[in-house]
């Protein structure tokens, strides 16, 4: 189990090193998922409560571990909100519909087109987070 941890942290570190790459001299930097919007928190000299990068990885190995259960909830918390708002399902399927068509399903690969599909996802685990 040490040498799994120590394979997995020396991974994060990879992927931490990668992100804070990529955002290096953007000054209009927009996280795109969990990871990006932690390191940017642990970042932030402003926020009372310091980030260090060893909860992020305990976060992430958390989200990484039940990853299909965090999603399956995640969903479930967007159903309620878009049955409580019918205008919002009819953005979202003129937006789905517009970008996939009815004749297959979404891919990973189509989430970029998806604005707003992703900005419900992102409200969604605002207002409903898994863990807290």
């Amino acid at each position: 189990m040490k040498g799994l941890r120590k394979k997995f942290d020396r991974f994060l570190d990879h992927i931490f090193d990668e992100r804070k790459a990529k955002k290096e001299g953007q000054n209009d930097f927009m996280p795109k998922d969990t990871v990006d919007l932690l390191l940017q928190l642990a970042d932030d000299p402003n926020i009372d409560v310091k980030l260090t990068y060893d909860c992020i990885k305990a976060l992430t190995q958390d989200l990484i571990a039940g990853g299909t259960d965090y999603s399956a909830t995640v969903f479930e918390w967007a159903m309620s909100e878009l049955i409580k708002q019918p205008h919002l399902i009819k953005k979202a399927t003129e937006e789905l519909d517009r970008v996939i068509g009815r004749e297959r399903w979404v891919e990973e690969k189509d989430i970029p087109q998806l604005p707003y599909i992703d900005a419900i996802m992102k409200e969604t685990t605002r207002k409903h987070p898994v863990a807290g």
